[in-house]
């Protein structure tokens, strides 16, 4: 099973400018940028399913581990409204933009962690519902269900 350091390893070993795509991807597009950390992974013989890389990232992000990424001009430009259009954008406006996907992004992979935790409760639910009906069948197989009801 793969691990966070595992990750991490693999991240460090890929470039810059992988990195910078892969960042700007993330923003724009999660589960594709997802999806082409897998197949990083892959090249590097290592296993990474979605949910593992999501919470990899959160935990990542929760350490400011992204705070040396470096986007480029076509990046920047995509995520703060598709360039400037004709108008003079005010400094700073692209790292509002940034930081406003930064913060969906985090938004989504907690969104994501609620969602597998309530599913893992729901079968821990239907496991339990169905120990008990088992157990209640069994008892009615049994002749001890005489007083069941």
């Amino acid at each position: 099973m793969a691990t966070i350091e595992d990750f991490k390893q693999i991240r460090a070993s890929v470039s810059p400018e992988v990195q910078s795509e892969l960042y700007g991807l993330l923003i724009q597009d999660l589960d594709a940028a997802v999806q082409k950390m897998i197949a990083i992974g892959a090249e590097s013989n290592v296993s990474f399913t979605a949910d593992e890389i999501s919470s990899y990232l959160q935990e990542m992000d929760a350490e400011d581990e992204f705070e040396d990424i470096q986007l480029d001009e076509a990046t920047l430009a995509s995520v703060s409204g598709g360039g400037n259009r004709g108008c003079r954008q005010p400094p700073g406006s692209s790292q509002g933009a940034i930081e406003r996907h930064k913060a969906a992004l985090g938004a989504k992979l907690d969104a994501e962690d609620d969602v597998g935790i309530a599913q893992r409760r729901v079968r821990e639910a239907q496991d339990a519902l169905s120990a008990g009906t088992t157990a209640a069948q069994k008892r009615i197989n049994e002749g001890s269900g005489d007083n069941f009801m």
